[in-house]
């Protein structure tokens, strides 16, 4: 389920990452990428490529993954296709499918031989006998770290692309992928109120301790969502509960088990995040995973500590609900309206709005081409929710158009533009995007 909450400026920010680059926001997190750092160059070939001291003789086909969040990786970067095989840790309900290997720790190797993958991505080494076995067996074991930095994210990012579809194609593709993420964080980060009292927070793992500390990719995070981590100074996913309890954050993130906990132990529930009610449910993989799911744990936590930001996609949507139908007309409903068949006049009636011109049942999602894209395309474009011309391909950027409508209407981001998209999309009311008016 996508997390709907801030979704005014989240579909801002995202169609301003696409028109542009964007230089670093107001936290140390959120500094421009290009700054004190030089990131590596796409190799000089696609195959053989080695990472990380590993060759990769071919473009690999099958792929199994020991990590829930190099799975994650993958499906961001949309390579989640090449996945034959899983361990248990790997829950993604997208993942559920795939036969499953054991875990990191306790491998079951005849499973995973048995499922001839061309190689293996772990985050953990395995025992150098378990690598030697896979070997013999046609079965290269890629060991890929999480990030800890930003720096470190985009390497991340381009050491999968890289191994999966080549050091030049697959390079490319996860570099721009991992900047753009990287520039969205930056514009969350950037639509944080200005304030003279810092808000503080923590994410609990646990109550004795076991919390996101500075040497992890996940405090960063915290960062970009404007607040400062109290255990920013602590290191390997420790502090000591002294000093959580000096430091008494202002909210604090954790899973509903340890919120339970906290209410009924007799330290922590005089923590002022737990009397203030400032106790938030946040699963721990949100914080862990380090694909797309970054994005949703900012604007969770994000739209958490900063209510306003909430509050005014609300009443930008409500102001676009009030406006009457005959102040600003559509001419691309009034056009569609006069060029389409009764008949199929007749269906879209049936589907819950008469002035959206599709039959009922159409559904249009990336890839599809045709005269239903072009039209979808060029409403979008006049709602300002993209700024592309219409080229009748449902491409990347008219799967983010979608999104950006879904975000401010309240709908589930998905992408897919099915028959309640579209009636809202042609409704009176139609909420209006940023770009709206620029043309």
């Amino acid at each position: 389920m996508k997390t709907r909450i801030f979704a005014l400026g989240l579909a801002v920010l995202l169609v301003f990452t696409m028109l542009a680059g964007c230089s670093g926001g107001n936290s140390g997190a959120g500094s421009d990428s290009s700054t004190g750092s030089s990131q590596p160059a796409p190799a000089q070939q696609e195959y053989p490529i080695t990472v990380n001291d590993v060759e990769i003789k071919e473009a690999p086909t099958s792929v199994v993954t020991l990590s829930p969040s190099l799975a994650d990786v993958m499906t961001a970067l949309k390579y989640e296709t090449l996945l034959t095989g899983r361990s248990e840790d790997c829950t993604a309900e997208d993942l559920a499918s795939l036969p499953t290997v054991g875990t990191a720790k306790n491998l079951d190797m005849d499973k995973l031989k048995e499922l001839k993958p061309q190689l293996v991505l772990t985050e953990e080494a395995l025992s150098e006998s378990q690598v030697k076995e896979l070997s013999d067996a046609g079965i290269t074991v890629l060991v890929q770290t999480p990030a800890t930095t930003r720096e470190t994210f985009e390497t991340l990012y381009t050491n999968i692309g890289s191994a999966l579809k080549g050091g030049i194609t697959g390079f490319t593709e996860a570099q721009e992928k991992a900047q753009n993420m990287l520039m969205t964080l930056d514009d969350i980060n950037r639509l944080i109120p200005a304030s003279n009292t810092p808000i503080t927070a923590c994410y609990l793992y646990d109550t004795t301790g076991a919390v996101v500390t500075g040497d992890t990719f996940a405090s960063e995070l915290m960062e970009f969502a404007g607040a400062v981590n109290v255990a920013g100074s602590s290191k390997n996913g420790k502090m000591e509960l002294s000093a959580l309890t000096t430091s008494n954050p202002n909210y604090i993130f954790c899973s509903s088990e340890v919120k339970e906990k906290l209410s009924n132990d007799e330290t922590l529930s005089k923590l002022k995040a737990v009397q203030d009610g400032k106790v938030i449910v946040m699963e721990p993989e949100l914080m862990d995973l380090q694909g797309s799911t970054i994005i949703e744990a900012v604007t969770l936590m994000a739209g958490a500590m900063y209510p306003e930001l909430t509050s005014s996609s609300s009443e930008t949507s409500s102001e676009a609900s009030s406006e009457p139908a005959s102040s600003e007309p559509s001419s691309s409903s009034s056009e569609a309206a006069s060029s389409t068949p009764s008949s199929s006049s007749s269906e879209a009636a049936s589907s819950g709005n008469s002035s959206n011109p599709f039959p009922k049942g159409t559904t249009m999602k990336l890839g599809d081409t045709g005269d239903n894209v072009t039209k979808l395309q060029q409403r979008l474009l006049e709602l300002g929710h993209t700024y592309s011309e219409p080229t009748g391909t449902f491409d990347e950027l008219t799967e983010q158009g979608v999104m950006n409508f879904q975000f401010l209407s309240d709908m589930v981001a998905d992408g897919i533009a099915d028959d309640a998209l579209l009636d809202a999309l042609y409704a009176p009311d139609a909420v209006k995007g940023p770009n709206y008016g620029l043309r």
